[in-house]
């Protein structure tokens, strides 16, 4: 029996969302980047994951920054998105888009998962979290004009993220 997961990372710019992305791929698959390509597959070398989780697919910037190209929702899954062990895409607080998102993930079956971020919470990310998600996520990363401490933040919650899906990999 396999369970596949797409994970939303939800919240307007300057979250951490992209940063956070980068940062997952250096914990699970040991390549480090200063500019994250879009949509991309990525080979998970940790150490500890399971012979079963290989593949890490990330969409990198919000879809709502690249909405002209992608033209749809539709089409992003269709032209775009690559099936992975582990799928990580990006959005901005859009009601609309972010449901299109979660019916386009589970009619590939997926389960979805929705990231929310402290420094991101509004009246619509609490509207969002209302939506019927698989699971919801809290990182706790408020907002700081030290970039060091930003980093730090941004790494322990990429590391920690990282932990739980390898954990969460042998047994589904």
């Amino acid at each position: 029996m396999l369970s596949y997961w797409l994970y939303i990372l939800l919240g307007n710019d300057r979250t951490g969302k992209t940063t956070f992305q980068k940062r997952l791929i250096f914990q699970l698959c040991g390549v480090e980047y200063q500019r994250l390509g879009r949509n991309r597959v990525f080979e998970i070398t940790h150490p500890r994951a399971p012979k079963k989780l290989t593949q890490l697919f990330i969409m990198s910037r919000s879809y709502q920054e690249n909405k002209n190209e992608y033209e749809s929702l539709d089409k992003y899954f269709s032209d775009y998105f690559q099936d992975a062990d582990i799928c990580i895409l990006s959005s901005h607080l859009n009601l609309d888009d972010v449901r299109e998102m979660m019916d386009q993930a589970h009619r590939i079956k997926y389960n979805v998962g929705g990231i929310f971020w402290s420094n991101s919470d509004n009246d619509t990310s609490e509207a969002i979290a209302r939506f019927n998600w698989d699971e919801r996520f809290w990182m706790n990363n408020p907002s700081t004009e030290d970039e060091e401490q930003w980093n730090r933040q941004i790494d322990s919650l990429a590391k920690e993220f990282s932990e739980l899906l390898i954990l969460r990999a042998y047994s589904q």
